[in-house]
């Protein structure tokens, strides 16, 4: 509002956009990210009230300055917070095509349609050029979206669709769960109670790599929903799959574990969530039969006989 009042330019943006046309460099943090796109992320604190669908111009939404490419959308403090649970409605709301999620403690530089992570952490990108959603259904959903998680030094062109990982990830071997004779790293996964949590949206994309299953799922809900709370009975779960040409790299170089990881698929199930989400168990009747001894016993005690005969 104060750079651009009810959508009309101040002579300071008018400043700021020259100084960008002749080349100068443009950067902002947290909502100053935000604005770079021609649509930006307002007040929408809770993600999964936008996953249920309160979205509201010149509240959860507003202008942006659009000093990116018009197909994509940036957000910020993205893993810490959650944030892919707001990212995906918005675009498909706003018919973005490309959504970037850059965590705390990174950047992107951008030109052009040439993305460079820089920093701690690292960015997700999110693709929806070839997904598709069900109109039918009462509830935001999504089909076949894909995701891609960026860290220090991974370079990825928009046009082309090429990532080009950074230098000492490329010195590691390369991961291909879809290839013969792939080894999972991790030998169990997990399921993800609370998929908007702090950075799990990134543990699912690395365990869907090394991991031993082809899907990995999450539970977006609110167990215990706030009095007046819109649509407190609706959960959606997020179904990430490997896709045929998921890959990735891992490195750990720069004395902590970095990742890579490309065109993992994505679907956002809507889903109905029970209140109260379990019950205490009861205490059973005094009058029920009594528990059967375990068929695992009876084995046993066979080669306790055998032994004693032999």
């Amino acid at each position: 509002d104060t750079l651009q009042p009810g959508g009309r330019s101040t002579p300071m943006l008018d400043a700021i956009r020259r100084a960008w046309a002749a080349g100068g460099v443009i950067a902002g943090t947290s909502a100053g990210a935000a604005v770079m796109s021609r649509f930006m992320f307002r007040d929408a604190m809770d993600n999964l009230a936008v996953l249920r669908g309160q979205w509201r111009a010149g509240q959860e939404y507003d202008r942006g300055f659009g000093f990116v490419a018009p197909e994509l959308l940036v957000d910020q403090h993205f893993l810490k917070r959650g944030r892919i649970g707001r990212l995906l409605p918005a675009m498909q709301a706003l018919g973005y095509r490309f959504g970037l999620g850059v965590d705390e403690n990174a950047a992107v530089v951008i030109r052009g349609p040439a993305l460079e992570v820089i920093g701690g952490s690292g960015a997700v990108l999110a693709d929806l050029g070839g997904a598709a959603h069900d109109a039918a259904l009462p509830a935001f959903n999504l089909r076949d979206a894909r995701l891609s998680y960026l860290d220090h030094g991974d370079r990825h062109d928009l046009v082309t669709g090429r990532t080009t990982p950074a230098a000492h990830k490329l010195a590691e071997p390369r991961i291909e769960p879809g290839a013969p004779g792939f080894v999972p790293r991790r030998r169990t996964g997990r399921y993800f109670l609370d998929i908007l949590g702090d950075d799990c949206i990134l543990a699912a994309l690395v365990q869907l790599l090394e991991g031993p299953a082809a899907e990995v799922h999450g539970l977006a809900y609110r167990a215990k929903p706030e009095p007046g709370e819109l649509r407190p009975d609706i959960g959606f779960e997020f179904r990430l799959r490997r896709g045929p040409d998921l890959v990735g790299w891992r490195s750990s170089a720069r004395g902590c574990e970095d990742h890579t990881v490309l065109g993992a698929r994505l679907d956002v199930v809507p889903v109905r969530v029970a209140h109260p989400l379990f019950t205490p168990l009861a205490p059973e009747s005094p009058h029920a039969a009594k528990a059967q001894p375990e068929p695992a016993d009876e084995p046993l005690a066979r080669a306790r006989d055998n032994r004693g005969h032999g």
